[in-house]
């Protein structure tokens, strides 16, 4: 059941991905200087991770899951854009994390 007046708005995991990348090419096209993946590396593993996103076919659970165990690995590596984007998701659904 789905309630169209509902507080929440319903946001999907791609859905969410696509607004990553939409505003990271506004940012990107907005700027007086050529843009680089080292002027913000931290963003640009957002941007990075948010483009594999949209190819991932998952529902919210399983999406909350695979950025759960992203933040997980021992290298780490990914774990700051999917704190990020988890915290985003978090936010664009209106949770609060456990």
């Amino acid at each position: 059941m789905s309630s169209r007046g509902s507080v929440t708005p319903s946001i999907t995991p791609c859905e969410l991905a696509e607004q990553i990348l939409r505003e990271h090419d506004a940012r990107r096209r907005s700027s007086s200087v050529p843009w680089s993946w080292d002027d913000d590396p931290d963003g640009a593993k957002l941007v990075g991770l948010a483009a594999m996103v949209t190819r991932w076919k998952v529902d919210e659970r399983q999406f909350e899951a695979k950025l759960e165990r992203l933040i997980r690995l021992p290298t780490g590596t990914a774990r700051p854009a999917a704190q990020r984007m988890l915290a985003l998701w978090r936010e664009a659904r209106g949770t609060a994390s456990d």
